[in-house]
């Protein structure tokens, strides 16, 4: 009887949490899922900070869940590796609109470079092949920003630092020209520094005397444009990633039928 009453005391109490001890594992598990998390708010809060007309919740997930494909794949580098590459380059390309991204915008990337100053050059193509897109017939002109946000990989609950550019303002028809700024980022012991890009489109008004930034989702983007992952003030390459599974075998369809 005493055992039946234990084993019922025992069953309330972790119903309640009280005194359930949880295995080093699920602490680690736990620990570890809390930091991605943060991380993952932190990067959510600045993309819709940029962007409100973007909110998506379901953005906050797909980057909980590369966050963490990105930590799995750290895990496989050697100790000798992990000091030299990262992974953060996963990040990269991932869009807070689902509908528009800065390659839907515009026919040109622009450059990021990381230089021995610790800062990140922000480099406008000269060619810009304005002719390989089509635009609206409404347009009036294109802005253009450029914002990084640093997290502190070794306190991820550390506020983050964060810059940003002045707005530049493009058309199709200007005349090309390369442009540069530099971004001087506050950095950490570890840092994770993510460079976001925002297009956006200013249409002018049925009778063309007014114009204003467009409020459609397909002429607003917000991507994670570039990453850089910096350790004790060095620069960590590049891991070479996967994004894609291997294409499928062609089918063989035998020799088909002529054409007379």
């Amino acid at each position: 009887m005493d055992h039946l009453i234990n084993k019922f005391i025992s069953k309330k109490l972790r119903k309640k949490g009280e005194n359930y001890l949880l295995s080093e594992n699920s602490k680690s598990t736990a620990h570890t899922f809390g930091q991605l998390s943060s991380i993952a708010s932190k990067i959510y809060q600045y993309l819709i900070a940029i962007s409100p007309r973007l909110r998506d919740g379901g953005v906050f997930n797909g980057l909980v869940a590369l966050l963490r494909q990105m930590r799995n794949n750290d895990q496989t580098l050697s100790e000798e590796e992990a000091a030299i590459y990262t992974h953060a380059n996963m990040l990269a390309g991932f869009s807070l609109n689902k509908r528009a991204s800065w390659d839907t915008l515009l026919p040109w990337r622009p450059q990021f470079d990381f230089d021995a100053d610790q800062q990140v050059q922000v480099s406008l193509p000269l060619q810009k092949n304005w002719i390989l897109k089509n635009f609206p017939v409404r347009l009036s002109r294109i802005e253009i920003t450029f914002h990084i946000i640093v997290i502190n990989l070794e306190q991820p609950k550390e506020k983050e630092t964060t810059v940003h550019t002045k707005a530049l303002f493009v058309h199709p028809h200007d005349k090309d020209g390369s442009l540069r700024t530099i971004l001087k980022p506050v950095l950490f012991t570890e840092s994770l520094i993510l460079v976001i890009g925002v297009a956006r489109y200013h249409l002018f008004d049925t009778d063309g005397t007014r114009n204003s930034v467009s409020g459609s989702a397909l002429y607003n983007a917000t991507d994670i444009m570039q990453t850089f992952h910096v350790r004790d003030g060095r620069l960590l390459k590049d891991a070479p990633i996967s994004r894609n599974a291997l294409p499928p075998l062609a089918p063989d369809f035998g020799e088909g039928s002529s054409w007379e």
